[in-house]
């Protein structure tokens, strides 16, 4: 795996440390705006790609990290553990916040990346 300038399938640089998320075969959205951490998001894999994040996050757990899709920055969450399980589960600031999240992600073609944040 490489992790430095990462190119996106369309050739594209994404720039700095940085992974593209492929392989994704789930997306659920849950909006519990009054629970004890606001809405949040999980984000399931393939093997392949499963196998790539856990790598990816075993090499560079306890820092920040950038949510990227279509090359914007989504947030910037620190990344606490390695995510082994193929399974991505983010809190998020506000439903709002949320909100913009899903709606980029339902765009057919839709780049999802990890980045180290500097």
């Amino acid at each position: 795996m490489s992790e430095s300038k990462l190119a996106r399938r369309d050739g594209s640089a994404i720039g700095g440390t940085a992974m593209e998320l492929d392989g994704l075969v789930a997306a659920r959205v849950s909006m519990d705006e009054d629970g004890p951490h606001g809405p949040s998001f999980t984000l399931k894999f393939d093997v392949p790609s499963a196998d790539r994040v856990a790598a990816f996050t075993t090499a560079h757990a306890g820092v920040r990290v950038q949510f990227l899709v279509d090359g914007t920055v989504m947030f910037e969450p620190r990344l606490m553990a390695p995510i082994t399980d193929g399974v991505l589960v983010a809190r998020m600031g506000g439903g709002d916040q949320v909100e913009r999240l899903v709606a980029r992600l339902r765009v057919p073609g839709a780049t999802i990346a990890l980045r180290i944040a500097h």
